[in-house]
C-alpha cells in the first residue's frame, strides 16, 4: 500500500490529513499536498461529511492566500457540494461568503472559473 491510499481510502484518512493541515496552515509548500489530498480524499466520494470536517474545509479556505490552495479548496468545496446534506451545511458555514471574498480579490482567471462552479453548485437544490 502507498502512503497517500492511506489517506484516500481509510476512514481515518482526513482526520489524518486535517492533523497535518492544523499545524501547517501557514506553510504554503506543505498545504499545496495536503489540500491536493484532501481533494483526493472526496474526489470519488459523494457521502456526508461531519459539519467539524466541513467547517474545516472552509476554514482553510479563508486561512490561505496561495492561488494554487485555494484551488484544491474551492474543489474540494464543489466535491463535498455534490451531496445535499454537504451542500446545505456548507451554506450554513458561510462557505459561500468565503468563496465570494476570494473571487473579489485579484485571483487567476482559472481559479475565479473554479469558484464560479462551485457557487453554482452550492446554489442548487436538488
Amino acid at each position: 500500500m502507498q502512503v497517500w491510499e492511506l489517506f484516500t481510502f481509510s476512514a481515518a484518512g482526513p482526520e489524518i490529513v486535517f492533523g497535518f493541515m492544523k499545524n501547517n496552515m501557514g506553510v504554503n509548500e506543505l498545504m499545496k499536498p495536503l489540500c491536493s489530498t484532501m481533494l483526493s480524499i472526496v474526489a470519488d466520494s459523494r457521502n456526508t461529511w461531519e459539519v467539524d470536517r466541513l467547517k474545516f474545509v472552509v476554514r482553510t479556505l479563508k486561512d490561505n492566500r496561495n492561488q494554487i490552495v485555494l484551488n484544491y479548496v474551492a474543489s474540494t468545496i464543489w466535491c463535498l457540494a455534490r451531496n445535499e446534506s454537504n451542500r446545505r451545511n456548507l451554506g450554513k458555514l458561510y462557505a459561500i461568503h468565503g468563496l465570494l471574498k476570494v473571487l473579489k480579490t485579484n485571483s487567476e482567471i482559472a481559479l475565479k472559473e473554479r469558484i464560479v462552479g462551485t457557487l453554482w453548485l452550492l446554489c442548487c437544490d436538488r
